[in-house]
């Protein structure tokens, strides 16, 4: 078979959206052999962060303005049991405090995977 009509439909849909973000609106793509050079705004990072806890996962949500970070212990093999947490910073805020996000969800285990909804940026 092929892609069925209901999947091609739903990506369309979801092109469309993506055409229509404000999450890239300054971003002009080129294909220039030279880019322009790019500077390190911010460097995050958890003040109360555990020892051997990194992050493990990063997602973006659809606006561009929030990254929430994921953490988790990296040298566990098997089921992660330690408690850990998820940190989301608002970057658009004027002033970014680096080692305290915005938002912080402890959780039990680690985190190594995070998503936002695709379409509703809260």
């Amino acid at each position: 078979g092929g892609i069925s009509e209901g999947v091609v439909l739903e990506l369309e849909s979801m092109l469309a959206q993506n055409m229509a973000s404000r999450a890239l609106l300054a971003y002009e793509a080129g294909l220039e052999s030279d880019p322009a050079p790019t500077a390190l705004l911010h460097t995050l990072a958890l003040s109360s962060q555990a020892e051997g806890i990194a992050a493990a996962a990063v997602a973006w949500n659809c606006t561009g303005n929030l990254l929430a970070v994921g953490y988790a212990r990296l040298d566990v093999q098997g089921t992660d049991v330690e408690p850990s947490c998820v940190g989301v910073w608002n970057l658009q805020r004027v002033y970014v405090k680096r080692d305290r996000p915005d938002y912080r969800l402890e959780t039990s285990c680690g985190v190594t995977s995070l998503a936002f909804h695709p379409r509703h940026p809260a």
